[in-house]
């Protein structure tokens, strides 16, 4: 009796290689794709850390991919072994798939998080600005796009399918499968042996890659007597994980004008009073001194950067001085406040002589309480000012006239360069040479920054401060300790990836 196996299972025998092979395809495009996660990080710059970063981006996304197909396709193929349904189908899916992972991949490059239940109101709020915009015209380009993109998933589908036989002869498939295994096994081995030594190159890349869980030594070592735990613990703590050493600014090369012949003042006073002034003005709440002390305040606010960069530009000249000077604009500066005050600030008497005779230029004052209302005074109503207070840690009072946007929820004195600039005409990137945010327009509704070793969240009604290990606690605003299960992660990843740009790790 000869046996021969059914039309239905040669059908679905057929399926299942064509499946496999569909699914090696777009691994390789979504190996591509995820290429762009690779822009929104900085790189290791040792070789153990490129090898394990291309061992993880290859090993983690073909898993991703193939996960992806063993659970949502190659059930189907069994279920119902219709091959022009399996087809379109599993083209639909691959489409959506990967349409997603550029979408994360942008979402990490911009914000430095990745899908998920925590990221959700965070997307939300970053998007519903640019959807607000979109005419027909861009959703009919979306549509279209993702259209052609489902039809070249459909011809790939369609493709392969014509040739499986063709395929099936090739001996490449085993080699490829046990390549991408051997660089999933030594990614993992890799990231625990990295765990374990708290190798920064490595350990800087948990993030990188969406639904990544590397293994740990502290999970597995610590597990079977390989690791000590407390030693551990006690070397983490002494680990910084800032590390800078090396630092440009600004960031990037850009061009812009400036109003020559407005006047605008900048002034900041020593102590917690309140601000008045008779000008047409309106106050900012929860506006924060995001610094430790007097010297780093100043340097905060003329540069928009937190004290871990101040070293890197002590020989700098501040963009917010720089620019309206080489732009015609005159640029004047008195400093009373900091101990190492520019040598070449005008003296009180020229800097006031100065605010109260000429109707054009920037004027920034660090001045004692006593002396903010001759200044205040030398202003008319077609002047622009911005004055708030140094308080170190703490809200402080602040008033302007600057047209910012309605509905701050958070901003501190890293926010006053960029914005200045931008006040002023000049559309400076925020990004190219500051942490902090322009607030003529809707900013993000939390502030970032670091003291020592220490990173520093204001969101809402809560400040988070994580240390040099990772530990964090939660507090309101006045300092009272709260529930540190309301910890947002998505929330942290982006602040800490925004002031990871600015550094370039060991």
């Amino acid at each position: 009796m000869i046996l021969s196996e059914t039309p239905r299972r040669q059908l679905i025998a057929r399926l299942v290689s064509w499946g496999h092979w569909f699914s090696l395809h777009n691994i390789v495009i979504a190996i591509v794709i995820a290429g762009i996660y690779l822009f929104g990080s900085n790189l290791p710059t040792t070789p153990f850390g490129v090898m394990y970063l291309f061992s993880n981006w290859f090993s983690h996304i073909s898993f991703l991919t193939f996960i992806g197909f063993v659970i949502l396709i190659l059930p189907l193929c069994y279920l119902v072994p219709n091959s022009k349904f399996i087809r379109a189908y599993s083209s639909f899916v691959a489409a959506i798939g990967l349409a997603l992972l550029a979408f994360d991949a942008l979402l990490y490059t911009r914000h430095g998080l990745h899908i998920s239940i925590n990221s959700a109101d965070l997307i939300q709020q970053q998007t519903n600005s640019v959807i607000a915009d979109f005419g027909w015209q861009q959703w009919s380009f979306l549509a279209v796009l993702f259209v052609v993109w489902f039809l070249f998933q459909l011809a790939l589908a369609n493709a392969l399918w014509k040739r499986i036989e063709r395929f099936q002869k090739l001996k490449g498939g085993a080699p490829i499968t046990g390549s991408l295994v051997f660089l999933f096994i030594f990614s993992h081995l890799a990231h625990i042996w990295a765990d374990a030594k708290l190798y920064e190159p490595i350990l800087k890349q948990d993030n990188l890659f969406p639904i990544s869980y590397p293994a740990t030594a502290k999970t597995l070592l610590s597990k079977y007597g390989f690791m000590d735990l407390s030693t551990y613990k006690t070397k983490k703590q002494l680990r910084f994980q800032l590390d800078v050493n090396e630092f440009t600014y600004p960031r990037e090369s850009f061009y812009c004008a400036a109003n020559p012949t407005q006047k605008w003042l900048l002034l900041f006073t020593d102590k917690d009073t309140t601000l008045t002034t008779q000008l047409a003005s309106r106050g900012i709440t929860n506006h924060f001194d995001m610094s430790s002390n007097t010297d780093a305040a100043v340097t905060n606010i003329l540069f928009g950067l937190p004290e871990i960069f101040h070293s890197f530009v002590s020989e700098k000249t501040p963009l917010l001085l720089d620019i309206p000077t080489k732009l015609g604009v005159p640029v004047h500066l008195y400093d009373e406040l900091s101990s190492n005050a520019d040598s070449s600030a005008d003296t009180w008497r020229d800097f006031s002589s100065q605010l109260s005779t000429q109707n054009k230029g920037l004027f920034v004052a660090f001045v004692k309480e006593s002396k903010i209302a001759v200044l205040l005074n030398s202003l008319t109503s077609a002047d622009y000012f911005f004055a708030t207070q140094l308080n170190s840690g703490n809200p402080v009072t602040t008033i302007t006239n600057f047209e910012i946007a309605d509905g701050i929820a958070v901003s501190s004195h890293n926010d006053i360069a960029t914005t200045t600039l931008n006040a002023m005409g000049c559309s400076v990137p925020d990004a190219s040479h500051s942490t902090g945010q322009n607030l003529l327009k809707m900013p993000r509704n939390w502030v970032v920054s670091a003291q020592d070793d220490q990173i520093v969240v204001l969101h809402g009604n809560t400040r988070t401060i994580i240390d040099s290990n990772g530990n964090y606690q939660l507090y309101d605003i006045t300092g009272e300790s709260i529930n540190n299960d309301d910890l947002n992660i998505a929330l942290l990843g982006q602040a800490i990836k925004l002031l990871s740009s600015f550094s370039h790790g060991k």
